[in-house]
C-alpha cells in the first residue's frame, strides 16, 4: 500500500497520451534503461513529461516547493487535493503528524498473524486444483480485506471500491476531461460512502482508521472535508498497490524456478526478496508533480505549469547505486530502492505494504514450493501501476490446511 505516492502516478495511456511506448511491459527494464541515460527531461506535447534522469530525480523530489504534488500534477477525484499526497510543505507536515501513527512497525507486526491466516485461507480454495489466477484469487483479495479492515469498512462491498479506485486511477477515457468528468465521479461516490462511515463513528466510536480521524475532528485538528480526502487516499493505495505488487512478484517467480528453490530453502531471505523485487519490478514506476516556476534541468529547459511524470523505477536499475543492477539478488545487501518514493511524500503505507508482501510471500512457498505460468502465457500489464489482471499459475495440488 503506499497512501501517498501511488495513487499519483496517473494512466499513460488512456489520460494523458503517452501512447504504446510507455507501456510498462514484461521488457520494462529495457525501457527505463534506455529513458535513464537519455535526457533529464523528454517533453511530450499531449501530456506531461517524464523525468527519468536518476540525478535529477533526486533532486527535484526534494524540492517540492518547486516540483509540487498539488491536484495541478493529477487530478484524483478531489478538487481541493488528496491528503496528505497532495498537500505540500509547510501543510503535509501536520498531516504526516496525525497519520503515521496508523502505520508504524510495531502496529503492523500486530496484524501478521491475521494477514497469515487470510492468505492461508485463500490458499486452501485453489491449492487442491492445482491451478490459480493469482490476480483475482490472491492478489485482490489479501491487501483489500486487510486495508479493508483497517479502515473498519464492510468486505461485502469490495467489488464496488475496487471499480471506483479503477475510476480514480485509471479510467478508460476518450481524452483528458472526460478521464476528469469520470474522476470526479468516482470521487462523489467515495466522498458519500465515507461521510456515512463517519457520521456512524460519531454516534457508535470505533478503534480503526475512520474512527481515528472522527475523534480528530472531535478534537477540532481535522475538518470533515480534511477527512473525507485522507479516506479518499486511503482507498485508491490500500486497494491498489500492493495488489499490483504481488502480481509483478509473482510475474517474475513464475519464471525463477531458481529463486523459487532459494525461497523455500531459505524463508529467512524473504523480507530481502521482498526489497529486490520492488527495486527491479517496480510496480509503481512514476509519481507525478508539477513545475511551479521555470527550471533548467540538467540542460532541458522546464516551463512553470509542465506536468512531470518522475520515473522512480530508472534510480532503480543505475549501476552507480546498484553494483549488478540486472541482476535480481535475494543476498543483495544494500537495497534502497525508490520503490515506495522519495523526499516529504515518500510511502506513508510502506511498513505495512512489506509485512503484507513478506507475509504472502512466506506462506505462499511454505505450501506452493514450486510453480509456473501456462505454456505460452505472456502477462500483460496495465499503465501507469503495473497491475496485471489475469495471471494464471499451475503447480502440483496440495492439501488444504483448513
Amino acid at each position: 500500500m503506499r497512501t501517498d505516492e501511488s495513487a499519483a502516478s496517473g494512466d499513460t495511456r488512456s489520460d494523458h497520451g503517452y501512447g504504446d511506448a510507455l507501456i510498462w511491459d514484461d521488457d520494462v527494464q529495457q525501457l527505463w534503461e534506455r529513458l535513464r541515460t537519455g535526457p533529464a527531461v523528454r517533453h511530450n506535447a499531449d501530456g506531461p513529461s517524464i523525468m527519468a534522469s536518476p540525478t535529477a530525480v533526486d533532486e527535484y523530489l526534494h524540492q517540492p516547493e518547486l516540483m509540487s504534488s498539488n491536484p495541478g500534477a493529477v487530478f484524483l477525484g478531489s478538487e481541493t487535493g488528496l491528503i496528505p499526497l497532495q498537500i505540500d510543505p509547510p501543510g503535509h507536515v501536520r498531516y504526516r503528524r496525525m497519520l503515521d501513527p496508523l502505520f508504524t512497525p510495531p502496529k503492523m507486526a500486530r496484524l501478521e498473524a491475521e494477514v497469515a491466516a487470510l492468505v492461508n485461507r485463500r490458499i486452501d480454495e485453489f491449492i487442491d486444483r492445482g491451478n490459480c489466477d493469482l490476480a483475482s484469487e490472491l492478489a485482490v483479495p489479501i491487501p483489500c480485506g486487510t486495508f479493508l479492515r483497517l479502515l473498519g469498512l464492510p468486505i461485502g462491498r469490495l467489488d464496488e471500491f475496487i471499480v471506483m479506485k479503477d475510476e480514480l486511477i485509471r479510467p478508460v477515457a476518450r481524452d483528458a476531461d472526460d478521464a476528469a468528468a469520470i474522476r470526479s465521479r468516482a470521487g462523489a461516490w467515495v466522498f458519500e460512502l465515507f461521510g456515512e462511515a463517519l457520521d456512524q463513528r460519531v454516534a457508535h466510536p470505533t478503534d480503526d482508521v475512520i474512527g481515528h480521524l472522527v475523534r480528530l475532528e472531535q478534537s477540532g485538528e481535522l475538518t470533515r472535508e480534511e477527512s473525507l480526502n485522507i479516506c479518499l487516499l486511503q482507498l485508491t493505495a490500500g486497494l491498489d498497490t500492493v495488489t499490483a505488487s504481488l502480481e509483478c512478484f509473482f510475474s517474475y517467480l513464475a519464471r525463477s524456478p531458481a529463486h523459487q528453490r532459494q525461497l523455500v530453502a531459505h524463508p529467512e531471505l524473504t523480507s530481502k526478496a521482498v526489497e529486490e523485487l520492488l527495486r527491479w519490478m517496480c510496480p509503481v514506476p512514476t509519481v507525478a508533480r508539477i513545475f511551479t516556476s521555470d527550471a533548467v534541468v540538467e540542460g532541458c529547459p522546464v516551463s512553470a505549469g509542465t506536468q512531470i511524470s518522475v520515473l522512480l523505477a530508472s534510480t532503480n536499475i543505475d549501476p552507480s547505486r546498484f553494483e549488478n543492477p540486472t541482476e535480481v539478488d535475494f543476498t543483495r545487501e544494500s537495497i534502497k530502492h525508490l520503490a515506495f518514493g522519495l523526499g516529504v511524500h515518500r510511502c506513508l503505507g510502506s511498513h505495512l505494504a512489506r509485512m503484507e508482501l513478506r507475509v504472502t510471500l512466506a506462506e505462499w512457498h511454505r505450501r506452493i514450493p514450486s510453480y509456473r505460468l501456462p505454456e505460452g502465457f505472456l502477462p500483460t500489464y496495465s499503465p501507469a501501476i503495473r497491475e496485471i489482471t489475469y495471471l494464471p499459475l499451475e503447480f502440483e495440488p496440495g492439501a488444504r490446511e483448513g
